[in-house]
């Protein structure tokens, strides 16, 4: 199977919009498996203490 790259933002809500807090370019064979690296990334970044970090993956 071929492994695609994929941009995944990951952003907090400020005020009613979102905004950009990490941008990660991830190879993954599937969509399910780049979110799974996508929340490992996830937990380590230092706002995931205080707010709720939204995933968004484009292909």
């Amino acid at each position: 199977m071929k492994s695609m790259l994929y941009s995944v933002d990951f952003s907090i809500q400020v005020n009613g919009c979102f905004s950009t807090i990490h941008t990660a370019f991830i190879h993954a064979t599937t969509v399910s498996e780049c979110k799974d690296l996508a929340e490992d990334i996830k937990v380590n970044l230092p706002e995931s203490k205080s707010h709720h970090v939204h995933i968004f993956i484009e292909a």
